[in-house]
């Protein structure tokens, strides 16, 4: 049993030995390419040595690198959370750089207020994805500068979602409207996506253009008859004399465009359907329908 303790501690720090010098190298490079103002190269690297082997060197450099991406309310956090430590250790020199640092960020970060004018019940805010506590709606919270997403969610409510642009020293208000309640027994229809519009049309004209053909088909057909019943045709022999034979021959002719007629007709309803049921944000609609021997609409979509 005391072997196998020694080795599982043995095994233990060889890995945090790997730890180490993997933080250490990851440092080194953190560091040279903040050097070379590749924060986007830097700051991931300093990220992941501070995970791997925590130190409150790394934790300064975090702070460093955040500021020279432009970050700066993330650079505060990291700041005041690197102060925290210092004075803890009793690291009187470098609690007071991280002091002189949040000094200078405070003013400069943005600020984004949230007003919640009729909360719901169960409300969720957030602010760049972050969730903020009811007890926070109406106070300032820090921001990075650039584009932040605000959203507010609640049960049985539709959400609130807007974005909004921030700089530098910005100090911005968003509110928050009632949410509408969504009547319980389903959602609320969705709005008619562009797609669905031009499908209801491609499908509707392909649902007039067979019924043309159904009624050139039934007209073609009328007048192939008419000439075996004016005794034009011979029924038995399936001979015509040159009236019938004229007669017969057109009727052919539009018993030919009303089969082009309908498949055409046909291929615009089918295309329809295609375009309707693969559009986004699908719900219930009424659309066009047809089969071998009946034409009509049919009621499709999410139920």
């Amino acid at each position: 049993m005391r072997g196998i303790v020694i080795v599982v501690m043995l095994s233990a720090s060889v890995a945090h030995a790997d730890d180490k010098a993997t933080a250490d190298r990851l440092f080194d490079e953190g560091r040279a390419a903040m050097a070379a103002n590749d924060y986007a190269s830097a700051c991931p690297k300093l990220e992941e040595s501070q995970r791997l082997d925590p130190a409150l060197g790394t934790l300064l450099n975090i702070g460093l690198c955040y500021e020279g991406q432009g970050r700066l309310a993330s650079a505060l956090a990291v700041w005041r959370e690197a102060e925290d430590q210092a004075r803890g250790a009793g690291e009187t020199k470098r609690a007071t750089t991280a002091a002189e640092h949040i000094a200078a960020l405070e003013p400069r970060v943005p600020t984004i207020t949230v007003q919640v004018t009729s909360p719901s019940p169960g409300m969720q805010v957030t602010i760049g994805g972050k969730p903020v506590a009811s007890s926070a709606w109406g106070q300032p919270a820090p921001a990075d500068p650039g584009d932040v997403a605000i959203t507010a969610t609640a049960p049985d409510a539709e959400p609130f979602a807007t974005t909004i642009s921030v700089k530098e020293r910005d100090r911005a208000v968003v509110v928050v409207p009632a949410l509408a309640v969504i009547e319980k027994g389903g959602m609320p229809p969705a709005e008619m996506h562009p797609r669905r519009n031009i499908a209801l049309l491609v499908g509707g004209g392909g649902l007039v253009v067979t019924a043309i053909g159904v009624v050139l088909a039934v007209g073609a057909k009328s007048d192939y008859n008419k000439a075996f019943d004016d005794g034009h045709c011979d029924r038995a022999t399936l001979s015509c004399d040159d009236v019938g034979q004229a007669a017969t021959d057109k009727a052919r002719g539009r018993g030919t465009t009303a089969t082009i007629v309908g498949a055409l007709g046909l291929a615009a309803v089918a295309a329809g359907v295609v375009v309707y049921v693969t559009a986004p944000e699908r719900s219930t609609a009424i659309v066009p329908t047809i089969d071998q021997t009946s034409a009509g609409v049919s009621l499709v979509g999410s139920f």
